[in-house]
């Protein structure tokens, strides 16, 4: 009785191995999401933002490929990027050929941790991470430029005009302790709605210090393994999250933290399905 109850642990364990490993990261998910602000212009209302984040690109041409190209079929007023588009030195050539379906739109990134630092093979609980060595950032933020997308190291732009416009910040990466969230801010007009990127969700309480509306984060892979009734242990932040991705709110803050389309450490995720989201943003 014991070995067949054994069989059948090893046979479960197997399938969901393969599972984990061969079917849910291949497995894309399109969302879409309805945000509403009260400080967001009514000239605006029904903006579209295609939010993308944590691609980790390889030497080679893979998944994240084909969901990039995927993401480029969907219409949205504006596409943003919340940082780490790779895994290594090696992608850094194949940034514009990834990004390539993109072209012809408007699209604003902030850079993730994985744009200045390589790490090792390791599980990372929190935000202590090692560095194994520099990332080329310059050559990153050029290859990003010539593929055209803007990157927002710490300052911000005016998106749209007159009434139907919007300020859009951005930060550099908190775990470089790049970023900079006043120098963003600084000439943000008053008074204007304020949409916030940054690669890490531990801005959440800053932004919401400072009122800011609505964050836009990625960096947690949804813990990219979210065990039931236990939830995501890991998601690689200083503080603890109430959920690892989708909608956080933190007094009148709003926060979407996209799941991403890649991973990073092990090949894996479990009910954490690589995502492209788009957030239609209407005035509360």
């Amino acid at each position: 009785m014991l070995t067949l109850v054994l069989l059948v642990l090893a046979a479960v364990a197997a399938c969901l191995l393969a599972y984990a490993s061969l079917l849910e990261p291949r497995w894309l998910r399109v969302r879409r999401r309805v945000l509403r602000l009260s400080s967001w212009p009514a000239s605006l209302d029904g903006f579209t933002l295609l939010h993308i984040s944590d691609f980790h690109l390889r030497k080679r041409p893979g998944l994240e490929d084909r969901f990039l190209r995927r993401a480029a079929t969907l219409t949205a007023d504006l596409t943003v990027i919340t940082g780490d588009f790779l895994s290594g030195p090696s992608a850094i050539p194949r940034l514009r050929e990834a990004l390539a379906p993109l072209a012809g739109r408007t699209v604003y990134a902030v850079p993730g941790n994985h744009e200045h630092y390589e790490y090792p093979w390791g599980i990372h609980r929190r935000a202590n991470f090692t560095a194994k060595r520099l990332m080329d950032t310059a050559a990153i933020m050029s290859a990003l430029e010539s593929a055209g997308v803007c990157v927002l190291r710490n300052r911000c732009v005016q998106v749209g005009g007159g009434d139907a416009s919007f300020t859009l910040a951005g930060v550099d990466d908190m775990f470089a302790r790049r970023d900079d969230l006043p120098a963003a801010l600084r000439d943000a007009p008053s008074g204007n709605a304020l949409v916030l990127l940054c690669h890490s969700p531990d801005v959440l309480a800053d932004a919401a210090a400072r009122g800011i509306p609505l964050v836009l984060s990625g960096h947690t892979h949804g813990g990219q393994v979210r065990i039931p009734g236990l939830g995501a242990p890991f998601t690689a932040t200083r503080y603890p999250l109430p959920r690892a991705c989708g909608i956080l709110q933190r007094d009148a803050t709003l926060m979407h933290i996209s799941p991403g389309l890649g991973t990073t450490t092990v090949p894996f995720r479990f009910r954490v399905r690589p995502e492209v989201t788009l957030l239609e943003l209407r005035r509360a």
